[in-house]
């Protein structure tokens, strides 16, 4: 059986310190992104509030809205006014069985 000498384990905690602040620092890059893109999507609501007649154009325009997400955004199926689709229960999801004693 081998002991580990303090040198050894010293540098296997800093391998493992500097793999643990790679991945923090990747963390806080998207936590970074994500608040930025969470702003933008509050100035663009704020801008639909106040001029809720500008084309879905205008809108992404200005937003600056890169054109990958104007393409997913379009493809989000829109709600009608006529869509009488609504969140299911758990019981609604449950499969009806009638119980016939003839």
């Amino acid at each position: 059986m081998t002991s580990k000498t303090a040198e050894e384990t010293i540098k296997e905690l800093y391998n493992e310190l500097n793999a643990t602040k790679k991945s923090l620092d990747r963390f806080s890059k998207i936590t970074g992104e994500i608040k930025q893109r969470a702003e933008e999507a509050h100035q663009l609501l704020e801008q639909l509030k106040s001029n809720p007649n500008l084309s879905e154009s205008q809108i992404f325009e200005s937003a600056d809205v890169p054109k990958n997400v104007q393409r997913f955004i379009k493809s989000i199926p829109k709600a009608r006014d006529d869509d009488t689709t609504r969140p299911q229960t758990s019981h609604e999801d449950a499969p009806v069985f009638e119980h016939n004693d003839a």
